[in-house]
Protein backbone atom coordinates (compact mmCIF):
# COMPACT_ATOMS: atom_id res chain seq x y z
CA UNK A 1 0.00 0.00 0.00
CA UNK A 2 1.23 3.78 -0.83
CA UNK A 3 -0.28 5.94 1.15
CA UNK A 4 -0.29 9.33 -1.03
CA UNK A 5 0.90 12.94 -0.09
CA UNK A 6 3.30 11.35 2.64
CA UNK A 7 0.39 9.50 4.07
CA UNK A 8 -1.29 12.40 5.25
CA UNK A 9 1.23 12.61 8.34
CA UNK A 10 3.33 15.35 6.06
CA UNK A 11 3.64 17.56 9.15
CA UNK A 12 6.27 14.69 10.95
CA UNK A 13 8.70 12.07 9.59
CA UNK A 14 8.06 10.80 13.08
CA UNK A 15 4.37 9.49 12.58
CA UNK A 16 5.47 7.87 9.26
CA UNK A 17 8.51 6.14 10.89
CA UNK A 18 6.19 5.06 13.57
CA UNK A 19 3.55 3.66 10.28
CA UNK A 20 6.63 2.27 8.75
CA UNK A 21 7.79 0.29 11.48
CA UNK A 22 4.59 -1.16 12.37
CA UNK A 23 3.33 -2.36 8.96
CA UNK A 24 6.23 -3.33 6.53
CA UNK A 25 4.10 -3.08 3.76
CA UNK A 26 3.43 0.52 3.90
CA UNK A 27 4.92 3.26 1.46
CA UNK A 28 4.03 6.20 1.49
CA UNK A 29 4.33 9.02 -2.02
CA UNK A 30 5.60 12.86 -1.38
CA UNK A 31 2.93 14.11 -3.83
CA UNK A 32 2.60 17.99 -3.54
CA UNK A 33 3.85 17.81 0.09
CA UNK A 34 7.92 18.04 -0.11
CA UNK A 35 7.78 21.61 1.25
CA UNK A 36 6.48 19.75 4.29
CA UNK A 37 10.04 17.84 4.54
CA UNK A 38 11.47 21.47 3.97
CA UNK A 39 10.15 22.97 7.24
CA UNK A 40 11.24 19.89 9.47
CA UNK A 41 14.73 20.18 10.96
CA UNK A 42 17.12 19.19 7.87
CA UNK A 43 18.82 16.44 9.50
CA UNK A 44 15.40 15.11 11.02
CA UNK A 45 14.30 14.58 7.30
CA UNK A 46 17.91 13.23 6.10
CA UNK A 47 17.88 10.43 8.43
CA UNK A 48 14.30 9.78 7.78
CA UNK A 49 15.01 9.44 4.14
CA UNK A 50 18.30 7.14 4.37
CA UNK A 51 17.00 4.61 6.91
CA UNK A 52 13.55 4.41 4.98
CA UNK A 53 15.05 5.07 1.59
CA UNK A 54 12.80 1.59 0.45
CA UNK A 55 9.41 2.71 1.78
CA UNK A 56 9.53 6.69 -0.27
CA UNK A 57 8.60 7.28 -3.65
CA UNK A 58 8.84 10.55 -5.17
CA UNK A 59 5.82 11.79 -6.51
CA UNK A 60 4.04 15.80 -7.41
CA UNK A 61 0.52 16.32 -7.79
CA UNK A 62 1.72 18.49 -11.09
CA UNK A 63 -1.14 18.31 -13.78
CA UNK A 64 -2.05 19.28 -17.24
CA UNK A 65 -5.43 21.08 -17.51
CA UNK A 66 -7.29 21.30 -20.90
CA UNK A 67 -8.29 25.19 -20.41
CA UNK A 68 -4.41 25.86 -19.06
CA UNK A 69 -1.65 27.39 -21.30
CA UNK A 70 1.40 24.52 -22.18
CA UNK A 71 3.77 27.08 -21.41
CA UNK A 72 2.91 28.14 -18.42
CA UNK A 73 2.31 24.63 -17.20
CA UNK A 74 5.42 23.06 -18.69
CA UNK A 75 7.07 26.46 -16.72
CA UNK A 76 5.57 25.39 -13.64
CA UNK A 77 6.78 21.99 -14.09
CA UNK A 78 10.35 22.61 -14.48
CA UNK A 79 10.59 24.71 -11.71
CA UNK A 80 9.04 22.09 -9.28
CA UNK A 81 11.46 19.69 -10.90
CA UNK A 82 14.11 21.91 -10.27
CA UNK A 83 13.29 22.66 -6.90
CA UNK A 84 12.27 19.35 -5.58
CA UNK A 85 15.96 17.83 -7.18
CA UNK A 86 18.24 20.73 -5.81
CA UNK A 87 16.56 19.80 -2.26
CA UNK A 88 16.94 15.99 -2.04
CA UNK A 89 20.34 15.94 -3.99
CA UNK A 90 22.53 18.91 -2.98
CA UNK A 91 23.33 20.87 -0.18
CA UNK A 92 22.66 24.05 -1.68
CA UNK A 93 20.39 26.52 -0.39
CA UNK A 94 16.32 25.74 -1.23
CA UNK A 95 14.15 28.89 -0.72
CA UNK A 96 10.24 28.02 -0.48
CA UNK A 97 7.63 30.68 0.05
CA UNK A 98 10.48 32.78 1.91
CA UNK A 99 11.74 30.16 3.79
CA UNK A 100 15.65 29.32 2.83
CA UNK A 101 16.52 25.91 3.41
CA UNK A 102 19.58 23.77 3.06
CA UNK A 103 19.35 20.90 0.42
CA UNK A 104 19.89 17.05 2.23
CA UNK A 105 22.43 16.02 -0.23
CA UNK A 106 20.89 12.78 -0.05
CA UNK A 107 23.36 9.21 -1.40
CA UNK A 108 23.19 8.54 -5.02
CA UNK A 109 21.77 5.26 -4.35
CA UNK A 110 18.68 6.78 -2.08
CA UNK A 111 18.11 9.53 -5.40
CA UNK A 112 17.84 6.47 -7.14
CA UNK A 113 15.27 4.57 -5.42
CA UNK A 114 13.23 7.56 -4.59
CA UNK A 115 12.92 8.74 -7.88
CA UNK A 116 12.73 5.95 -9.59
CA UNK A 117 13.65 2.17 -8.03
CA UNK A 118 10.52 2.77 -5.41
CA UNK A 119 7.76 3.24 -7.67
CA UNK A 120 9.03 0.59 -9.74
CA UNK A 121 8.69 -1.91 -6.97
CA UNK A 122 5.64 -0.48 -5.38
CA UNK A 123 3.56 0.42 -8.19
CA UNK A 124 2.85 -2.63 -10.10
CA UNK A 125 3.22 -2.22 -14.10
CA UNK A 126 4.24 1.19 -13.62
CA UNK A 127 7.97 -0.09 -15.42
CA UNK A 128 5.93 -1.48 -18.57
CA UNK A 129 7.48 -4.30 -20.73
CA UNK A 130 11.03 -4.56 -22.15
CA UNK A 131 10.20 -4.98 -26.13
Amino acid sequence: MVGAHLGSMETNVDEIAKRFDRYPNFAVDTAARVPYFMLQPRDKVRAFLIKYQDRVLYGTDLEFMQQGKIEDTLKEWKSTYERDWKYFATNQSVEYKGHQVQGLQLPEPVLHKFFHDNAVRWIPGIAGKAK
